[in-house]
């Protein structure tokens, strides 16, 4: 799991500087503001991660990669009932919006249509059938964390009450 993050951050971060160039802006608390700052080396990057599960990983791989690039990655989790579509559109409005943001489905992608980034042409892009493209094939985005979700049924409590769950 540890190296799928790391991938997927790295990629993501790389992928960011190609496409914005990073971010510059005043000084003051990025956590607080919600704006990026500057390090020493110039560039720093923004990016909103909706899995606050991953937060700690995602903050520890920011800081190896600063080590390794220079480059600072801010990491601003948000989870527990956020809603992060909404926020990222207040951000939007504000003129302050992050180098890379997550999507959960299509229709927070439909939310930044003619705003994202084709990212067709990126190494990357081939190994992985599960990239985010839109009706043109252009691939927007792709996953940085999956999940799973079952159902589980206790078959003698539905036989008991004549279900038959198969149907």
């Amino acid at each position: 799991m540890k190296k799928i993050v790391a991938l997927s951050l790295a990629l993501a971060m790389g992928l960011s500087l190609a496409a914005c160039g990073g971010t510059t802006a005043s000084s003051g608390d990025a956590s607080a503001t919600g704006e990026s700052s500057t390090d020493a080396s110039g560039v720093t990057l923004r990016l909103v991660n909706g899995k606050i599960e991953v937060d700690a990983q995602l903050k520890e791989l920011a800081e190896l990669y600063k080590q390794e690039t220079g480059v600072t990655v801010e990491i601003q989790s948000m989870g527990g009932g956020v809603d992060i579509q909404s926020e990222l559109k207040n951000y939007y409005q504000a003129d302050n919006m992050p180098d890379i943001f997550v999507n959960g489905s299509d229709a927070d992608f439909n939310n930044w249509v003619g705003l994202l980034v084709d990212l067709s042409d990126q190494p990357w892009v081939s190994d992985t059938t599960q990239a985010y493209t839109d009706d043109s094939g252009a691939v927007l985005g792709f996953p940085y964390t999956t999940e799973a979700i079952g159902l589980a049924y206790n078959a003698d409590i539905l036989e008991k009450a004549g279900v038959d769950p198969s149907m």
